[in-house]
C-alpha cells in the first residue's frame, strides 16, 4: 500500500504490485484484491480485466470484502465478464455481510429497481440502513429518499432530514442538496 501511494517512500507501482502478489499468493486477501485493482486500472501492469476479476474472486474467497463486492461491480457493469445481475447480487451480498457498506448500498439498490431480484423496498431500505450504519453516505441519502417520499416506510421529513445530515456530512454530495 505504501508503495502504491508514495506513503514514506517513492510511489513505485511495480514494487506495490510484486509484494501484493506476494501477500496473495501467501492467501492475504487485501493482497488480492489490491492486486486485482492494479489490473483493473492499469497501475502498473498492463490493464487486463479478466485478470483483475479472477484476483477479485481469489480475495472474496478468502473472506476479503472489497474483493467481493469488485467482482460484484464487474457482474453488475459486464466489466471483463458477461453481466449478470443474479451473480453481482450474490457477490454484493456476500461483501455486505463481511460490513463492506457500499455492497450492502449497491445491493439495497438492486432490490429498489429490481435489479437481478424481485422489487422489495422494504428489503432495499433495510440494506440501505446498514450501509449507513457501516458509513456509506449514498445508503444514508437512499433511506433518507425514501422517509421523504413514503416509499416502504412512513413518510417522516424529521428522520428523512437527519438522514441527509449523516449523507452530507459522509460527502455524498446529493445528501447535501
Amino acid at each position: 500500500f505504501s508503495y502504491a501511494n508514495g506513503k514514506g517512500v517513492t510511489q513505485d507501482w511495480g514494487r506495490a504490485n510484486s509484494l501484493y502478489e506476494k501477500a496473495c499468493g501467501l492467501g492475504d486477501g487485501g493482497g488480492c484484491s489490491n492486486l486485482g485493482s492494479s489490473y483493473a486500472n492499469g497501475s502498473g501492469v498492463a490493464q487486463d480485466r479478466g485478470r483483475a476479476n479472477s484476483l477479485y474472486e481469489k480475495a472474496c474467497g478468502l473472506g476479503q470484502r472489497v474483493g467481493c463486492r469488485y467482482l460484484g461491480m464487474s457482474y453488475a457493469n459486464g466489466s471483463g465478464v458477461p453481466q449478470d445481475w443474479v451473480r453481482a447480487n450474490s457477490l454484493y451480498e456476500k461483501a455486505c455481510g463481511l460490513g463492506e457498506g457500499v455492497g450492502c448500498r449497491n445491493l439495497g439498490f438492486n432490490y429498489d429497481q429490481g435489479r437481478g431480484v424481485a422489487q422489495d423496498i422494504s428489503r432495499a431500505n433495510s440494506l440501505y440502513e446498514k450501509a449507513c450504519g457501516l458509513g456509506n453516505g449514498a445508503g444514508c441519502k437512499d433511506l433518507a429518499f425514501s422517509y421523504a417520499n413514503g416509499r416502504g416506510v412512513a413518510q417522516d421529513w424529521s428522520r428523512a432530514n437527519s438522514l441527509y445530515e449523516k449523507a452530507c456530512g459522509l460527502g455524498e454530495g446529493t445528501g447535501c442538496t
